[in-house]
């Protein structure tokens, strides 16, 4: 690389947030992801696809027993009713009442008022302990007080 005079970009970190989402549901797997008859154990996530200038969100569910993707939707939008839509495509083609479904149970699959908390949290984070180059490595905040002061 240092003969052709190119160099790699190193990003930045990202500081996670503090928020933790209160467990709408127990994690039944604990790690097992391993079943021994269909329709016994699913799991389902979020993949992001990009096209070069925009996003698509695939959220498919995956039988663990043999691994087959029982059912997908794709949309251009990442939101609950993504998900709604897979699990009703995923009911309408088999019995399930015996299925174990797990989820990282990610922002999609909690609640508003959840959400709002997240936000709120974060905005407090970002207003009162995010410091910022352009307001002499100060939160906003504290950048606001100390020109007032």
């Amino acid at each position: 690389m240092k003969g052709l005079a190119i160099q790699s970009v190193i990003r930045k970190k990202r500081k996670q947030s503090n928020y933790t989402p209160s467990v709408v549901f127990p994690n039944r797997l604990k790690r097992k992801f391993h079943a021994t008859a269909p329709q016994q154990k699913m799991v389902t996530d979020i993949t992001y696809i990009s096209d070069g200038t925009n996003f698509h969100y695939l959220s498919v569910i995956q039988d663990l027993f043999n691994n087959e993707i029982v059912a997908w939707q794709l949309y251009e939008r990442n939101d609950v009713q993504l998900v709604l839509d897979t699990v009703e495509q995923w009911t309408r083609k088999r019995d399930v009442s015996e299925a174990v479904l797990h989820s990282d149970q990610g922002i999609q699959c909690n609640s508003e008022t959840e959400i709002r908390q997240a936000v709120e949290e974060y905005i407090y984070y970002y207003n009162y302990h995010r410091f910022q180059a352009k307001l002499t490595q100060r939160a906003p905040i504290e950048y606001r007080c100390a020109l007032a002061a």
